[in-house]
Protein backbone atom coordinates (compact mmCIF):
# COMPACT_ATOMS: atom_id res chain seq x y z
CA UNK A 1 0.00 0.00 0.00
CA UNK A 2 1.30 3.46 -0.91
CA UNK A 3 1.43 5.95 1.93
CA UNK A 4 1.68 9.41 0.40
CA UNK A 5 -0.17 12.14 2.25
CA UNK A 6 -1.38 15.49 0.97
CA UNK A 7 -1.96 18.13 3.62
CA UNK A 8 -4.38 21.03 3.24
CA UNK A 9 -4.10 24.03 5.55
CA UNK A 10 -7.13 26.30 5.21
CA UNK A 11 -6.42 29.86 6.30
CA UNK A 12 -8.52 32.89 7.09
CA UNK A 13 -7.40 35.76 9.33
CA UNK A 14 -5.07 33.63 11.42
CA UNK A 15 -1.83 35.50 10.85
CA UNK A 16 -0.89 35.03 14.50
CA UNK A 17 -1.17 31.23 14.32
CA UNK A 18 -0.47 30.22 10.70
CA UNK A 19 3.31 29.83 10.92
CA UNK A 20 3.03 27.50 13.93
CA UNK A 21 0.46 25.40 12.08
CA UNK A 22 2.72 25.01 9.04
CA UNK A 23 5.73 24.23 11.24
CA UNK A 24 3.83 21.43 12.98
CA UNK A 25 2.99 19.89 9.59
CA UNK A 26 6.57 20.09 8.34
CA UNK A 27 7.81 18.53 11.60
CA UNK A 28 5.91 15.27 11.00
CA UNK A 29 7.99 12.11 11.29
CA UNK A 30 6.20 10.91 8.15
CA UNK A 31 6.83 13.80 5.79
CA UNK A 32 3.83 14.75 3.66
CA UNK A 33 4.13 14.55 -0.09
CA UNK A 34 2.78 18.08 -0.46
CA UNK A 35 1.44 20.85 1.76
CA UNK A 36 -1.15 23.23 0.34
CA UNK A 37 -1.76 26.45 2.24
CA UNK A 38 -4.88 28.07 0.84
CA UNK A 39 -5.85 31.49 2.13
CA UNK A 40 -9.46 32.61 1.83
CA UNK A 41 -8.71 36.32 1.18
CA UNK A 42 -7.53 37.21 4.69
CA UNK A 43 -7.39 40.85 5.75
CA UNK A 44 -5.18 40.64 8.83
CA UNK A 45 -1.60 40.44 7.59
CA UNK A 46 -1.70 36.79 6.55
CA UNK A 47 -0.29 37.78 3.15
CA UNK A 48 3.04 38.71 4.74
CA UNK A 49 3.16 35.42 6.65
CA UNK A 50 2.51 33.44 3.47
CA UNK A 51 5.55 35.04 1.84
CA UNK A 52 7.82 33.50 4.48
CA UNK A 53 7.07 29.89 3.47
CA UNK A 54 10.01 28.64 1.37
CA UNK A 55 9.95 24.89 2.01
CA UNK A 56 9.85 23.04 -1.35
CA UNK A 57 6.81 20.94 -0.39
CA UNK A 58 4.71 23.98 0.55
CA UNK A 59 2.48 25.45 -2.13
CA UNK A 60 0.56 28.65 -1.39
CA UNK A 61 -2.79 29.44 -2.99
CA UNK A 62 -4.87 32.57 -2.43
CA UNK A 63 -8.58 32.85 -3.13
CA UNK A 64 -9.61 35.92 -5.18
CA UNK A 65 -12.25 36.75 -2.57
CA UNK A 66 -13.56 35.27 0.65
CA UNK A 67 -15.76 32.29 -0.27
CA UNK A 68 -15.72 30.08 2.81
CA UNK A 69 -13.71 27.04 3.91
CA UNK A 70 -15.52 24.45 1.81
CA UNK A 71 -14.87 26.15 -1.52
CA UNK A 72 -11.24 26.72 -0.55
CA UNK A 73 -10.79 23.08 0.45
CA UNK A 74 -12.53 21.77 -2.65
CA UNK A 75 -10.23 23.83 -4.86
CA UNK A 76 -7.23 22.01 -3.42
CA UNK A 77 -8.91 18.59 -3.49
CA UNK A 78 -8.88 18.85 -7.30
CA UNK A 79 -5.09 19.15 -7.30
CA UNK A 80 -3.83 16.77 -4.61
CA UNK A 81 -1.64 13.79 -5.54
CA UNK A 82 -1.51 11.87 -2.25
CA UNK A 83 -3.27 8.62 -1.41
CA UNK A 84 -4.48 10.15 1.85
CA UNK A 85 -5.58 13.67 2.73
CA UNK A 86 -5.20 15.45 6.07
CA UNK A 87 -6.86 18.83 6.55
CA UNK A 88 -5.89 21.23 9.32
CA UNK A 89 -7.03 24.72 10.25
CA UNK A 90 -4.49 27.53 10.21
CA UNK A 91 -4.84 27.99 13.97
CA UNK A 92 -4.35 24.32 14.87
CA UNK A 93 -1.25 22.14 15.29
CA UNK A 94 -0.25 18.46 15.17
CA UNK A 95 1.89 16.22 17.33
CA UNK A 96 4.96 15.09 15.30
CA UNK A 97 3.78 11.46 15.21
CA UNK A 98 0.22 12.18 14.08
CA UNK A 99 0.44 11.30 10.38
CA UNK A 100 2.66 8.27 11.00
CA UNK A 101 0.27 6.84 13.57
CA UNK A 102 -2.75 7.35 11.33
CA UNK A 103 -1.03 5.78 8.32
CA UNK A 104 -0.15 2.76 10.40
CA UNK A 105 -3.81 2.29 11.27
CA UNK A 106 -4.97 2.94 7.70
CA UNK A 107 -2.88 -0.01 6.54
CA UNK A 108 -4.76 -2.40 8.85
CA UNK A 109 -8.26 -0.86 8.71
CA UNK A 110 -8.89 -1.18 5.01
CA UNK A 111 -12.53 -0.03 5.15
CA UNK A 112 -11.68 3.07 7.17
CA UNK A 113 -12.91 6.17 5.39
CA UNK A 114 -11.30 8.43 7.96
CA UNK A 115 -9.14 8.10 11.05
CA UNK A 116 -9.25 10.73 13.77
CA UNK A 117 -7.33 11.45 16.96
CA UNK A 118 -8.36 12.85 20.28
CA UNK A 119 -7.73 16.60 20.54
CA UNK A 120 -5.90 18.66 23.11
CA UNK A 121 -7.90 21.89 23.34
CA UNK A 122 -5.78 25.04 23.49
CA UNK A 123 -6.21 28.73 24.11
CA UNK A 124 -4.84 31.63 22.06
CA UNK A 125 -1.52 31.38 23.88
CA UNK A 126 -1.10 27.77 22.82
CA UNK A 127 -1.46 26.37 26.34
CA UNK A 128 -3.45 23.14 26.62
CA UNK A 129 -6.57 23.17 28.78
CA UNK A 130 -7.02 20.51 31.40
CA UNK A 131 -10.00 18.25 30.70
CA UNK A 132 -11.59 19.42 33.92
CA UNK A 133 -11.57 23.08 32.91
CA UNK A 134 -12.85 22.93 29.32
CA UNK A 135 -16.45 21.68 28.89
CA UNK A 136 -16.04 20.79 25.20
CA UNK A 137 -13.68 17.90 25.76
CA UNK A 138 -16.70 15.68 26.38
CA UNK A 139 -17.82 16.12 22.77
CA UNK A 140 -14.74 14.35 21.40
CA UNK A 141 -13.77 11.61 23.86
CA UNK A 142 -15.97 8.69 22.82
CA UNK A 143 -13.47 5.94 22.08
CA UNK A 144 -14.19 3.65 19.13
CA UNK A 145 -17.47 2.28 17.87
CA UNK A 146 -18.84 0.17 15.03
CA UNK A 147 -20.04 1.97 11.93
CA UNK A 148 -23.67 1.49 13.01
CA UNK A 149 -22.90 2.88 16.45
CA UNK A 150 -21.21 5.91 14.88
CA UNK A 151 -24.24 6.43 12.64
CA UNK A 152 -26.51 6.24 15.68
CA UNK A 153 -24.34 8.79 17.51
CA UNK A 154 -24.21 11.12 14.51
CA UNK A 155 -28.00 10.97 14.19
CA UNK A 156 -29.02 11.34 17.83
CA UNK A 157 -26.23 13.47 19.30
CA UNK A 158 -24.37 15.09 16.42
CA UNK A 159 -20.73 15.53 15.48
CA UNK A 160 -18.17 13.96 17.79
CA UNK A 161 -15.02 14.10 15.65
CA UNK A 162 -12.28 16.72 15.74
CA UNK A 163 -12.07 17.89 12.12
CA UNK A 164 -8.40 19.00 12.06
CA UNK A 165 -7.45 15.55 13.37
CA UNK A 166 -8.88 13.71 10.36
CA UNK A 167 -6.97 11.71 7.81
CA UNK A 168 -9.22 10.77 4.87
CA UNK A 169 -8.64 8.08 2.29
CA UNK A 170 -8.36 9.62 -1.18
CA UNK A 171 -10.61 6.96 -2.73
CA UNK A 172 -13.39 8.04 -0.34
CA UNK A 173 -13.16 11.62 -1.57
CA UNK A 174 -13.35 10.35 -5.14
CA UNK A 175 -16.52 8.45 -4.15
CA UNK A 176 -18.52 11.00 -2.15
CA UNK A 177 -17.10 14.26 -3.51
CA UNK A 178 -15.95 17.37 -1.71
CA UNK A 179 -17.32 19.51 1.09
CA UNK A 180 -20.68 21.25 0.72
CA UNK A 181 -20.10 24.97 0.05
CA UNK A 182 -23.59 25.83 1.34
CA UNK A 183 -22.48 24.94 4.87
CA UNK A 184 -20.30 27.06 7.13
CA UNK A 185 -20.72 25.57 10.61
CA UNK A 186 -21.41 21.90 9.95
CA UNK A 187 -19.55 21.12 6.73
CA UNK A 188 -17.40 18.61 8.63
CA UNK A 189 -20.37 16.92 10.30
CA UNK A 190 -22.06 16.76 6.91
CA UNK A 191 -18.99 15.06 5.45
CA UNK A 192 -18.77 12.41 8.18
CA UNK A 193 -22.48 11.61 7.84
CA UNK A 194 -22.19 11.25 4.07
CA UNK A 195 -19.14 9.04 4.51
CA UNK A 196 -20.81 6.75 7.06
CA UNK A 197 -24.04 6.53 5.06
CA UNK A 198 -21.94 5.47 2.04
CA UNK A 199 -20.64 2.52 4.05
CA UNK A 200 -17.23 3.59 5.37
CA UNK A 201 -15.91 2.99 8.88
CA UNK A 202 -14.30 5.46 11.29
CA UNK A 203 -11.54 4.88 13.80
CA UNK A 204 -10.12 7.11 16.50
CA UNK A 205 -6.61 7.09 17.92
CA UNK A 206 -7.39 7.69 21.57
CA UNK A 207 -4.45 10.01 22.16
CA UNK A 208 -4.33 13.84 21.89
CA UNK A 209 -2.27 14.09 18.70
CA UNK A 210 -4.08 17.22 17.49
CA UNK A 211 -3.83 20.60 19.21
CA UNK A 212 -7.18 22.19 18.46
CA UNK A 213 -7.51 25.90 19.25
CA UNK A 214 -10.79 26.29 21.12
CA UNK A 215 -10.47 29.24 23.55
CA UNK A 216 -12.98 29.27 26.38
CA UNK A 217 -13.82 32.90 25.62
CA UNK A 218 -14.66 32.17 21.98
CA UNK A 219 -12.83 33.50 18.95
CA UNK A 220 -12.76 30.73 16.36
CA UNK A 221 -15.37 29.57 13.86
CA UNK A 222 -16.65 26.97 16.32
CA UNK A 223 -17.40 29.56 18.98
CA UNK A 224 -21.03 29.87 20.02
CA UNK A 225 -22.68 33.17 19.05
CA UNK A 226 -26.37 33.91 18.33
CA UNK A 227 -25.88 34.07 14.56
CA UNK A 228 -23.76 30.93 14.70
CA UNK A 229 -26.42 29.01 16.63
CA UNK A 230 -29.16 30.04 14.20
CA UNK A 231 -27.09 29.07 11.17
CA UNK A 232 -26.11 25.81 12.84
CA UNK A 233 -29.76 24.87 13.38
CA UNK A 234 -30.58 25.36 9.69
CA UNK A 235 -27.51 23.37 8.63
CA UNK A 236 -28.30 20.61 11.13
CA UNK A 237 -31.71 20.08 9.53
CA UNK A 238 -30.06 19.81 6.11
CA UNK A 239 -27.45 17.29 7.27
CA UNK A 240 -29.92 15.04 9.04
CA UNK A 241 -31.77 14.48 5.78
CA UNK A 242 -28.74 12.54 4.47
CA UNK A 243 -29.82 9.62 6.64
CA UNK A 244 -32.57 9.03 4.10
CA UNK A 245 -29.79 7.87 1.76
CA UNK A 246 -28.99 4.81 3.89
CA UNK A 247 -28.43 1.90 1.56
CA UNK A 248 -29.73 -1.09 3.51
CA UNK A 249 -32.48 -2.11 5.86
CA UNK A 250 -29.83 -3.53 8.21
CA UNK A 251 -28.54 0.01 8.71
CA UNK A 252 -32.09 1.14 9.51
CA UNK A 253 -32.58 -1.69 12.00
CA UNK A 254 -29.29 -0.81 13.67
CA UNK A 255 -30.02 2.89 14.08
CA UNK A 256 -33.80 3.16 14.26
CA UNK A 257 -34.91 0.47 16.67
CA UNK A 258 -38.60 1.26 16.20
CA UNK A 259 -38.46 -0.14 12.65
CA UNK A 260 -39.85 -3.66 12.83
CA UNK A 261 -38.44 -6.24 10.48
CA UNK A 262 -41.89 -7.44 9.51
CA UNK A 263 -43.34 -5.98 6.31
CA UNK A 264 -40.45 -3.57 5.78
CA UNK A 265 -39.33 -2.48 2.34
CA UNK A 266 -35.97 -0.94 1.38
CA UNK A 267 -37.67 1.61 -0.85
CA UNK A 268 -39.33 3.02 2.28
CA UNK A 269 -36.06 3.86 4.06
CA UNK A 270 -36.66 7.64 3.67
CA UNK A 271 -40.06 7.20 5.35
CA UNK A 272 -38.57 5.22 8.24
CA UNK A 273 -35.92 7.89 8.72
CA UNK A 274 -38.49 10.69 8.56
CA UNK A 275 -40.72 9.07 11.19
CA UNK A 276 -37.72 8.36 13.42
CA UNK A 277 -36.57 11.97 13.19
CA UNK A 278 -40.02 13.36 13.98
CA UNK A 279 -40.61 11.12 16.98
CA UNK A 280 -37.07 11.49 18.35
CA UNK A 281 -38.02 14.94 19.54
CA UNK A 282 -35.38 17.71 19.14
CA UNK A 283 -36.52 20.60 16.89
CA UNK A 284 -33.86 20.04 14.24
CA UNK A 285 -34.82 16.37 13.94
CA UNK A 286 -38.51 17.15 13.67
CA UNK A 287 -37.85 19.77 11.02
CA UNK A 288 -35.72 17.35 8.99
CA UNK A 289 -38.33 14.61 9.32
CA UNK A 290 -41.15 16.87 8.16
CA UNK A 291 -39.16 18.05 5.15
CA UNK A 292 -38.43 14.44 4.20
CA UNK A 293 -42.10 13.54 4.57
CA UNK A 294 -43.23 16.37 2.34
CA UNK A 295 -40.94 15.09 -0.38
CA UNK A 296 -42.28 11.56 0.04
CA UNK A 297 -45.88 12.76 -0.16
CA UNK A 298 -45.31 13.80 -3.77
CA UNK A 299 -44.55 10.20 -4.76
CA UNK A 300 -47.80 8.29 -5.29
CA UNK A 301 -46.27 4.80 -5.69
CA UNK A 302 -44.40 5.24 -2.41
CA UNK A 303 -47.57 6.47 -0.69
CA UNK A 304 -49.40 3.37 -1.93
CA UNK A 305 -46.61 1.14 -0.61
CA UNK A 306 -46.61 2.90 2.78
CA UNK A 307 -50.35 2.28 3.06
CA UNK A 308 -50.10 -1.35 1.92
CA UNK A 309 -47.23 -2.24 4.26
CA UNK A 310 -47.92 -0.06 7.27
CA UNK A 311 -51.41 1.39 6.92
CA UNK A 312 -50.04 4.93 6.70
CA UNK A 313 -52.75 7.40 5.66
CA UNK A 314 -52.50 10.93 4.36
CA UNK A 315 -54.25 12.12 7.51
CA UNK A 316 -51.45 10.72 9.68
CA UNK A 317 -48.83 12.34 7.47
CA UNK A 318 -50.56 15.71 7.70
CA UNK A 319 -50.56 15.32 11.47
CA UNK A 320 -46.81 14.69 11.39
CA UNK A 321 -46.27 17.86 9.39
CA UNK A 322 -47.85 19.88 12.18
CA UNK A 323 -44.90 18.87 14.39
CA UNK A 324 -42.53 21.13 12.45
CA UNK A 325 -40.84 23.66 14.79
CA UNK A 326 -42.18 26.48 12.62
CA UNK A 327 -45.67 25.41 13.65
CA UNK A 328 -44.68 26.11 17.25
CA UNK A 329 -43.65 29.59 16.20
CA UNK A 330 -47.13 30.09 14.76
CA UNK A 331 -48.66 28.92 18.03
CA UNK A 332 -46.41 31.22 20.02
CA UNK A 333 -47.28 34.13 17.79
CA UNK A 334 -50.99 33.47 18.19
CA UNK A 335 -50.64 33.16 21.97
CA UNK A 336 -48.67 36.40 22.09
CA UNK A 337 -51.36 38.29 20.19
CA UNK A 338 -54.15 36.93 22.39
CA UNK A 339 -52.25 37.67 25.57
CA UNK A 340 -51.43 41.18 24.43
CA UNK A 341 -55.04 41.90 23.52
CA UNK A 342 -56.24 40.63 26.89
CA UNK A 343 -53.70 42.70 28.82
CA UNK A 344 -54.33 45.88 26.87
CA UNK A 345 -58.04 45.57 27.49
CA UNK A 346 -57.54 45.25 31.25
CA UNK A 347 -54.66 47.59 32.10
CA UNK A 348 -54.91 51.27 33.08
CA UNK A 349 -53.85 53.68 30.28
CA UNK A 350 -50.43 54.46 31.83
CA UNK A 351 -49.49 50.79 31.96
CA UNK A 352 -50.87 50.27 28.47
CA UNK A 353 -48.41 52.82 27.02
CA UNK A 354 -45.48 51.19 28.79
CA UNK A 355 -46.47 47.72 27.58
CA UNK A 356 -46.73 48.93 23.99
CA UNK A 357 -43.18 50.30 24.26
CA UNK A 358 -41.88 46.99 25.54
CA UNK A 359 -43.60 44.98 22.83
CA UNK A 360 -41.92 47.10 20.15
CA UNK A 361 -38.46 46.01 21.32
Amino acid sequence: MTTTVSVIITSYNHAAFLAQSVESVLAQTHAPLEVFVIDDASTDGTKEVLQTFTHPSVRVLVQPRNMGPSIATNRVLKEIQGDFVAIIGSDDRWHPEKLARQLEMMQTKLNAGAIFTYPALTGDNGAVYDQREHPHYRHFLHGNKTRIEWLDHLFRIGNCFCAPSAMIRRSVIDCIGGFDPALLQLQDYDYWVRMAVAGYDFYVIEEPLTLYRFPLEGGNLSASKPATRRREFVEYVYVLKHFADLRSLEDCFGIFHHVHRKEVDASLIPFYVARAAIHYGPPQHRAAGVELLMGIMRNQPILDLMYARHGVTMASLYADIASHPLAEAVDNSTWRKRFTRFVLQNLPPTFECRLRELLKR
